[in-house]
């Protein structure tokens, strides 16, 4: 989020996200690493609280949770549980060393999320 705040010439977050979301954007999603994730809207903001695993490499992690968030999407689920889905990929995938090694499956992704 520093990258965009700072080439938006907004001095904060907020600012940063205000502007964004002002035009035609309709969500931004920030990942927050072992915090999870947030999700913003024009109506409302929300976290989504990181799984806890063992962390053992965290290459990959954005990609999974990138690629799982837009499979989620494209299969027409809501924007909270897109982002529920991406964040049990990206803790899955810091799980395992590596960035294709790590990026979880499916029904490993599904195990997490129903476990709570």
């Amino acid at each position: 989020m520093a990258q965009i705040v700072a080439s938006l010439g907004e001095p904060h977050e907020e600012s940063a996200l205000d502007r964004l979301l002002a035009g035609r954007t309709r969500a931004v999603v920030i990942t927050r690493g072992a915090q999870g994730c947030t999700v913003h809207t024009q109506r409302e903001s929300y976290a989504i609280s990181a799984y806890q695993v063992q962390a053992v490499d965290a290459v990959g992690a954005g990609d999974a949770f990138t690629g799982a968030f837009v499979a989620a999407w494209v299969e027409g689920r809501g924007l909270r549980d897109c982002a529920r889905f991406a964040t049990a990929a990206g803790a899955l995938a810091v799980t395992q060393r590596g960035a294709m090694p790590s990026l979880p499956r499916r029904r490993a992704i599904e195990s997490l999320l129903a476990s709570g």
